[in-house]
């Protein structure tokens, strides 16, 4: 067994994190440059800090496997999915059941806990975004009577994060919203064309139709989804940006299919507007109080 020997800050003789001696008490002679003796590695730390890594990295792919499709795994499942031993499945998946982000059912399988969502209520009340978006939402759903959603893109999915439409924290479909459209639209081609791959079951689209549908995107600024998440229901969508100027959100309305095929022109301009309001809101946010343009 390897024993690692460093030196504090105090000069105390330290092995593997207990305090042993302060100078001069270790051996026949004190030593007179203790206090100047530099840290000395150790690979102990190293070793366990990389396990700390992994173990972090494992637990994010064991809760990105929960979704609306798939709300319960089971241990062998999870483990043949990731590629890993059953028996380091079964302890991640204890684990996060002790601390309450997953839950077992009495079939023996898993679903997420309850305490992601309270976690994500309070990421949802204390957001800023969620503060100086509430005011324009309010005043765009009041003036088209129409339900508003603002939602993100967190690298994998589409999700709800404030509006009168879908509850916070719902997951969206990405290739058939126009939330879903209006973002994808500016994320790296490769990246979703990955996560067009990924989808369970069939493909909603082929990446040659996603192509060719976010290209217009980007052209008119305006996303549509011609009821292609729930039949009879059309809904309209544009981007947000911060104060780089980089996509930070979207936004959209949805009404019945007749309705948008009547006013679509009008509520695109409408939810533009909106967009572009709440992104000089965003910007103005971003420059300290003491160089905003009083006038």
């Amino acid at each position: 067994m390897q024993v690692h020997y460093r030196e504090h800050e105090c000069g105390r003789l330290v092995r593997d994190g207990q305090v042993l001696a302060r100078p001069g008490q270790v051996g026949a002679e004190p030593s007179r440059s203790a206090a100047r003796r530099p840290i000395l590695s150790i690979s102990a730390d190293v070793d366990e800090e990389i396990i700390v890594l992994k173990t972090v990295h494992r637990t994010s792919q064991v809760l990105s496997l929960f979704t609306p499709d798939a709300p319960e795994w089971g241990v062998s499942e999870v483990a043949r999915r990731l590629s890993v031993p059953k028996s380091n499945t079964h302890d991640v998946m204890s684990s996060l059941t002790e601390v309450g982000f997953l839950q077992r059912t009495s079939a023996g399988r898993y679903r997420l806990g309850w305490r992601l969502l309270s976690m994500s209520r309070s990421l949802l009340d204390s957001s800023e975004f969620e503060v100086r978006a509430a005011q324009i939402l309010r005043k765009l759903a009041t003036g088209t009577g129409l339900p508003v959603t603002v939602g993100v893109w967190d690298g994998r999915r589409v999700v709800s994060v404030a509006g009168a439409g879908p509850s916070p924290g719902t997951v969206l479909p990405a290739f058939s919203s126009a939330l879903g459209k209006a973002l994808l639209a500016h994320q790296p081609w490769d990246d979703v064309r990955a996560a067009l791959a990924s989808t369970t079951g069939s493909a909603p689209v082929s990446a040659a139709d996603l192509s060719r549908q976010l290209a217009e995107v980007r052209r008119t600024a305006v996303s549509l989804d011609d009821e292609e998440t729930v039949a009879g229901h059309s809904c309209v969508g544009t981007v947000i940006r911060n104060a780089g100027g980089e996509v930070t959100a979207a936004l959209s309305v949805c009404m019945p299919a007749e309705r948008m095929r009547a006013r679509r022109q009008d509520y695109s301009s409408l939810l533009r507007g909106a967009a572009d309001a709440l992104s000089v809101t965003l910007r103005r946010s971003a420059v300290p109080a003491a160089v905003r343009p009083t006038g």
